[in-house]
């Protein structure tokens, strides 16, 4: 009995090793397990045996084709994608297969491939509909709306029961401006496709585009009605709440998106709609949820990290970092959470190098380099911070933040011109943000537009009435005029609002010098520092007002209490060498920058600073050797190069060296005769 039994299963195995070395066999049994797999919405396991087909036999379309479907499924669309696309080069007559690439090629932002999709099965079918509509979708993303239009209008003709073209439709002709002609289209996608909820939800997002929030309200209930679990239906009824100021009715569909879906986002939103709305706790117990899962622990706890540290529980955030970096050590964001609150702390080099280390792991990470922007920003390395905040807008072109940023830095440069595009791009992202719409109205004043200025203020006044940076650019624009009389009163009014406002008595003073008023400026710059004996600011302000008087003995100890209160304002260091310099005190000057130089190792501004008091107090050798570094630190450092190739060339010494120098100096100040100099003369010699 026993080695019948043995004997039986001894054929049963090699039946089965003969049938698996069939490969046709073999790929059709996996394209079959696969197939009973999706249709059991065991998606996983039908992406292993479709796989496993397509191993078998590469060229093995239908099995590519349903691998697609399952990837599609799994929310892998960049998979889905390749094995559709591969797919359909595979089947080339299999028109579904063609429209479904086609598709996705869309979604991806590939355009004309996905035209030339379309245009393979119009060739052999020329009144195929989903081909139709495809090339439509294709030529209006490609910007040709005549184009599209003819197209979707063919596929209405060669099928008028079919609402979802008259949605195309809709959506052309509403990117067109035809707005009458849209909402026909969308109302006429209704009534063919009464249970479409996509015609519904798309009807609703047109009347919330137009303004008609209760119509659109109406359409959603009619969708909700359709389909009460639809994801969709509930995403559109967040994005009417929302931008209506409805945060209350958004909650629940909020709720039942999160509970609905195994996703992490859908949570995600809720926490974050949470924290929009001051429910702290609320967002953390959602954050929570996230944590406990692996596929969402990491970016979970970070995000519960930074709320505790912006709650002031700064420890609290650094123990839930450091546990993210010892469980996921490479992880971007972990790093880029880390410079953010190293930010916060002031401790730029470290945040620099934090945001360098989040780089390495993701160059993509557009938020690093802003980051970086702020470090050296703060570190007065103007030059490296545009750098930073170009890369910003490389990856992201619309990020308002540092579009801002670069607008400041172009009005610290005087190039008024940049510094209001730049302004007016970040205005016209954030129009609720007091400091973008400040910065353009600073760059508008800086280019004498008098009437867009004047106008700017007034709307500015209006949506912030409490916000006393309006009544200090009003004071800003009458001093650019010279009707200092209106520029002090403004400027005192705004102090009234906000005594703490640094920009208010800085204007103050300003005016009081440009009406001959010294005494009542250093009376005033003595207030300052009576009422404000803990800020910096205060103190330094008073110093520029004394030192704006030469009176550099009480500039000096000014100076030296700002640094005592926060020895992190490089601006008194360098106030503070400019004093000694005015006073013949280049040594102290050199300590000055010594001091900033060690403070900042990789300070450029503070490091040729140092190179330059050196050679003008005829210290060559030493000036040489701090213009190497400022090099060392940054190659193209057009002032140093072109003071290092000077004085490599008044020296006779090595005149190569010196030439390249100069080229780099040339090539880093186009504009600047002394560099042209020295280019010329070392080609002289």
């Amino acid at each position: 009995m026993y080695r019948s039994a043995l004997s039986v299963f001894t054929m049963l195995a090699l039946l089965s090793a003969a049938c698996s070395t069939d490969p046709n066999r073999a790929k059709a049994d996996a394209l079959t397990r696969g197939n009973q797999y999706f249709a059991a919405h065991k998606v996983n396991e039908a992406i292993l045996e479709y796989r496993r087909a397509v191993q078998l036999d590469p060229k093995f379309g239908e099995a590519r084709a349903k691998l697609g479907d399952a990837y599609l499924e799994s929310g892998d669309v960049a998979n889905a994608l390749r094995e559709t696309v591969r797919a359909a080069d595979l089947l080339p007559d299999r028109a579904d297969v063609q429209i479904k690439a086609g598709n996705l090629l869309l979604a991806s932002g590939s355009y004309e491939d996905a035209r030339s999709r379309a245009d393979h099965v119009l060739a052999k079918t020329p009144q195929h509909v989903e081909a139709l509509v495809l090339r439509g979708n294709a030529l209006a993303s490609l910007k040709d709306l005549d184009g599209a239009l003819s197209e979707l209008e063919k596929a209405a003709a060669a099928d008028p029961e079919r609402g979802l073209i008259h949605t195309n439709i809709g959506a052309i002709e509403m990117a067109k401006g035809s707005t009458a002609d849209a909402e026909a289209a969308f109302r006429k996608a209704t009534e063919l496709s009464p249970e479409s909820v996509l015609a519904r939800v798309s009807y609703a997002n047109f009347l919330l585009a137009a303004k008609r929030g209760e119509a659109a309200e109406s359409e959603l209930n009619k969708a909700l009605e359709l389909a009460p679990r639809d994801p969709m239906v509930r995403r559109a009824f967040v994005l009417l709440y929302l931008s209506t100021g409805r945060q209350a009715d958004a909650e629940p569909h909020l709720r039942a998106l999160a509970d609905d879906s195994d996703q992490p986002a859908a949570r995600f939103a809720l926490a974050r709609f949470y924290f929009a709305s001051n429910r702290r706790d609320d967002a953390i117990r959602e954050l929570q949820v996230l944590a406990a899962r692996k596929d969402s622990y990491a970016d979970a706890t970070l995000e519960i990290a930074a709320a505790q540290y912006r709650a002031g529980q700064p420890a609290d955030g650094r123990r839930l970092l450091s546990e993210v970096l010892k469980q996921v050590p490479l992880n971007a964001r972990a790093r880029l959470l880390d410079a953010e609150f190293l930010i916060a702390e002031q401790k730029w080099d470290d945040a620099i190098a934090a945001a360098t280390a989040a780089l390495e792991r993701d160059p993509r990470l557009a938020a690093a380099y802003f980051v970086m922007g702020q470090a050296h920003q703060a570190r007065r390395e103007f030059d490296e911070a545009k750098h930073a905040f170009n890369e910003v807008l490389r990856l992201e072109p619309r990020a308002d933040r540092a579009q801002l940023a670069l607008a400041e830095l172009h009005l610290r440069d005087h190039d008024s011109a940049t510094a209001q595009q730049f302004a007016s791009s970040a205005a016209a992202r954030a129009p609720r943000s007091p400091e973008a719409r400040a910065t353009l109205i600073r760059a508008m004043v800086a280019n004498q537009n008098v009437k867009s200025a004047t106008d700017a203020i007034q709307a500015f006044k209006s949506d912030f009435p409490d916000n006393e940076l309006g009544v200090i650019l009003e004071g800003t624009l009458s001093f650019s005029r010279k009707d200092f009389a209106a520029a002090a009163k403004a400027f005192a009014r705004a102090e009234q609002m906000n005594p703490k406002s640094d920009a208010a008595a800085s204007g103050r003073i300003q005016t009081m010098f440009a009406t001959g008023s010294r005494a009542e400026a250093k009376q005033y710059a003595d207030r300052l520092v009576a009422a404000h004996p803990g800020d910096a600011k205060f103190k330094i302000l008073a110093a520029r007002a004394y030192a704006t008087l030469r009176e550099f003995e009480t500039a000096e100890p000014l100076l030296r209490g700002a640094l005592q209160v926060d020895p992190s304002r490089i601006e008194a260091y360098n106030m503070l060498a400019q004093l000694y310099l005015l006073e013949g005190k280049p040594e102290q000057a050199l300590a000055e920058y010594q001091e900033l130089a060690d403070a900042r190792p990789k300070s450029i501004s503070a490091a040729t600073m140092r190179g330059t008091l050196l050679q003008v107090t005829h210290r060559r050798p030493e000036a040489k050797d701090a213009y190497r570094k400022v090099l060392a630190i940054d190659p193209s450092a057009p002032v140093a190069a072109n003071n290092l190739a000077w004085m490599l060339a008044e020296d006779d010494e090595n005149l190569d060296v010196a030439l390249q120098l100069a080229q780099t100096a040339k090539a880093g100040l186009p504009d600047e005769s002394s560099a042209a100099d020295t280019l010329g003369w070392i080609y002289l010699k």
